[in-house]
């Protein structure tokens, strides 16, 4: 992903009027978009309006061996959620964009930084927040055997 110039002295000044929001964009086939930022104010960014809100990113475990996957976890929610989750089978996408917003005399923007997709699985949730495990692309989960090199497959290697 490219930055601009402007960006990068902001995020390499010592202080600076920028903020660094993240944004997340879920989309389901049986339900309108939803757009949200954690910022404290909407924020317009392609043509949509994300709506301020409480939630966070819980980034994935790493092991070692393997990386876990992320948590979005969403406070002050209401029963429209538990009935969006509890209506459907199919789970939905979310589209996360880590953005930095900044306005210095007549030079204002909004860039991206860092942008990622999840399929949001196993939703919990009480009285005040819920939470869902966001797995990677479904590609990443392929399992392409190795091949074995020999003189025969790769002669470049005898």
């Amino acid at each position: 992903m490219l930055i601009s110039p402007f960006s990068k002295r902001q995020i390499t000044q010592q202080r600076t009027a920028a903020s660094f929001p993240c944004l997340i964009a879920i989309t389901h086939d049986d339900y309108p978009d939803m757009f949200y930022t954690n910022g404290s104010e909407n924020i317009t960014y392609e043509g949509n309006v994300y709506n301020a809100a409480a939630f966070s990113l819980q980034p994935p475990d790493r092991d070692g061996s393997k990386i876990g996957d992320a948590t979005l976890t969403m406070s002050a929610v209401d029963q429209v959620w538990i009935e969006k989750i509890r209506g459907t089978q199919k789970p939905a996408k979310l589209r996360f964009i880590a953005v930095i917003v900044y306005q210095e005399g007549s030079i204002a923007g909004i860039e991206p930084l860092e942008e990622n997709s999840f399929t949001l699985r196993a939703a919990s949730w009480n009285e005040i927040s819920i939470s869902w495990t966001l797995h990677f692309d479904e590609n990443m989960a392929v399992i392409v055997p190795a091949e074995k090199c020999t003189a025969q497959t790769t002669p470049g290697i005898a």
